[in-house]
């Protein structure tokens, strides 16, 4: 665990050790993040600023010095929500992958309950009608993604990125 894995993972168990290790139950992962954290070798590693573009997951990630921003899109590749009607989970998550967007900072609690207060049908950064389809509505993934959606994705150079999509959908109209 001296490598760059190890780096990154005592990077971030150090955000907030305290709640990780309070948090979780498995105890072969308790010990070996105990075992990162007490090895003086590994030395934390925050993450590089720079652009990414994750097109298996149509996200794509700008990371700065103090913030990274991500975008949330969807195509003929990945669905655009996930909602699980047997465990009533995610029943509300329409727009998640319409362009959403998720700015990250000092703040490591601001998305603290967050979810649970926000109007779902006005997710930041997705530009939508405002109409609630029904639970569930207007999912598209496995076998019921968009297949007409394929340009989705962008460009990159070490300073500056691009990132384009197509904006087809049948629940609601996109302005």
């Amino acid at each position: 665990m001296q490598g760059r894995l190890g780096a990154l993972i005592k990077s971030h168990l150090a955000l907030d050790p305290d709640t990780y290790f309070a948090t979780t139950g498995d105890l072969n992962l308790l010990s070996v993040a105990d075992r990162i954290m007490t090895d003086e070798a590994v030395k934390p590693q925050t993450a590089a600023p720079g652009n990414f573009m994750f097109y298996n997951q149509d996200r794509v990630v700008h990371r700065g010095d103090n913030y990274a921003l991500s975008l949330s899109l969807h195509s003929d590749r990945i669905g655009n929500y996930e909602c699980l009607t047997t465990t009533e989970e995610n029943l509300k998550g329409w727009f998640t992958g319409d362009g959403m967007t998720y700015l990250y900072d000092a703040d490591r609690h601001q998305y603290t309950d967050w979810y649970a207060l926000v109007d779902k049908r006005y997710m930041p950064g997705a530009t939508v009608d405002g109409i609630a389809p029904p639970d569930c509505g207007g999912r598209r993934q496995y076998d019921n993604t968009k297949k007409d959606m394929t340009w989705v994705g962008g460009a990159r150079t070490v300073k500056l990125a691009f990132t384009v999509r197509t904006s087809i959908t049948t629940t609601t109209r996109c302005a």
